[in-house]
């Protein structure tokens, strides 16, 4: 691939196609999860990034090639689920009540100094609750609808067209709401000068920055899986066996 054919590819398929991209964007915070349909370029010129810096990095990552460990790609459709449910949505479960605790003390403590910490806070607990709703609606509807299709298809069967007609509705759903949870840590980004914490904070306001950050990285990649790997197949899936 050329750098003009970089340049004009959809970042959501270079990291469907290559996981290792995913870190030369997140350098340059191009998002390729919730924005993975823009191309190179226009993330690029979203973001205020050098193009051709950008492009030059990602080449460098390319010309290398792809570890097995690293290629979500080439996982079963199953497995894919199966991944997401217990490593990304148990980590979720796990670590939104420790983050709204320690977001609540950090408000608690400094907020009346730091009055940005409060909105941190709401900002949190708003997340925990939409995320569980969330998640809950994947793991009861959308996922068990998308093995169905799996089987169905794996047998040369005919699948009955679901409650809520097409699995395009519920995957505009979910796509809306990753986009929502994108918006919340990228305004949490905003308030706190993107969680770096002052000289005078104290060591839970430390902890609970690291928190968020680790948190963001994992829900950067739980929803890269979900909107450019898995509910691609489930589209193309539903087409073939409804």
């Amino acid at each position: 691939m050329d750098s003009i054919q970089l340049q004009k590819k959809p970042i959501g398929e270079l990291v469907r196609e290559d996981y290792r991209t995913a870190e030369v964007l997140s350098r340059w915070k191009l998002d390729y999860c919730c924005g993975g349909k823009r191309n190179l370029e226009d993330a690029c010129s979203r973001e205020g990034a050098d193009l051709v810096e950008v492009t030059k990095a990602l080449e460098e990552v390319l010309a290398h090639p792809v570890g097995r460990s690293m290629d979500y790609n080439s996982w079963a459709t199953p497995f894919l689920i199966d991944h997401i449910e217990q490593v990304h949505h148990q980590y979720v479960k796990k670590s939104l009540p420790v983050l709204v605790t320690t977001a609540q003390k950090v408000a608690l403590r400094h907020g009346k100094e730091y009055p940005y910490l409060e909105t941190v806070f709401f900002e949190v607990k708003a997340l925990s609750q939409e995320l569980e709703s969330h998640l809950a609606k994947e793991e009861n509807i959308l996922f068990p609808y998308i093995r169905q299709l799996v089987i169905a298809h794996a047998k040369g069967q005919n699948v009955l067209k679901p409650p809520f007609g097409t699995v395009n509705n519920p995957i505009s759903m979910m796509e809306s709401e990753h986009t929502d949870a994108g918006d919340s840590l990228s305004h949490i980004r905003t308030l706190t000068g993107d969680l770096v914490p002052p000289e005078a904070a104290c060591t839970s306001w430390r902890v609970l920055y690291a928190q968020l950050l680790e948190f963001e990285a994992d829900l950067h990649t739980h929803i890269h899986l979900e909107n450019n790997l898995l509910f691609p197949r489930a589209i193309q899936l539903e087409k073939e066996v409804v």
